[in-house]
């Protein structure tokens, strides 16, 4: 089984679902499968490459989580990490510390890094503000703040990882507030005969 995005075309009317190297694979005619709006697709498919089955789903809450940092100790934070990942975890970031600048990017595999940048010493709340400033700029969240905690919010609904300890920041605290969640709408199943042509189309 392969979860592809998929995305509705100019005038609303056919969802097209795409692989993770963006090469569309069907286009599926909304209004004669699925009558409700949906948001992603997920195929199976069959040793020849056709599908079986088509999963509709309608995504329906954003991901939220908050983070409680603590204060920086003789540049105890630097190069320390944590993972935050945006709705679908369509792409994984590292939120990673520097004091005054000067420290190294941990560069984590397949991941795209948001550098906070705080002074040696700064305190919890300035360190949750400087967190939260540059969390806010990135266009699959939107951020706040209240002294020492960070609430994340996803952009885009649907499922994500929560946010995880990457590397040495354990004294900040994580909670996981709201799951990001996917209701399967409807289920269409395709028979096909030895020449590949569909003999039936089963809708669930």
């Amino acid at each position: 089984m392969v979860k592809d995005r998929s995305k509705l075309d100019a005038i609303q009317q056919c969802r097209n679902s795409y692989n993770p190297c963006e090469n569309a694979k069907g286009s599926v005619q909304v209004n004669t499968l699925v009558p409700n709006k949906f948001s992603r697709l997920e195929f199976t498919s069959n040793a020849c490459g056709c599908p079986t089955q088509i999963k509709y789903y309608d995504d329906t809450v954003a991901e939220i989580n908050t983070v409680k940092a603590t204060k920086d100790i003789s540049n105890s934070l630097d190069s320390k990490y944590f993972n935050l990942f945006s709705a679908q975890n369509d792409m994984q970031y590292y939120v990673w510390y520097c004091t005054n600048c000067a420290c190294s990017d941990p560069a984590v595999p397949c991941a795209t890094g948001i550098k906070i940048c705080v002074a040696t010493n700064d305190a919890a709340p300035v360190v949750a503000l400087a967190t939260q400033q540059q969390i806010d700029l990135n266009a699959d969240f939107s951020a706040s703040v209240s002294g020492d905690v960070i609430t994340i919010t996803n952009s885009s609904i649907g499922l994500a990882t929560q946010i995880t300890n990457g590397c040495g920041l354990c004294s900040f605290t994580y909670n996981h507030v709201t799951e990001g969640c996917n209701r399967l709408t409807a289920t269409v199943c395709f028979t096909y005969d030895p020449c590949g042509n569909v003999t039936e189309v089963r809708r669930t």
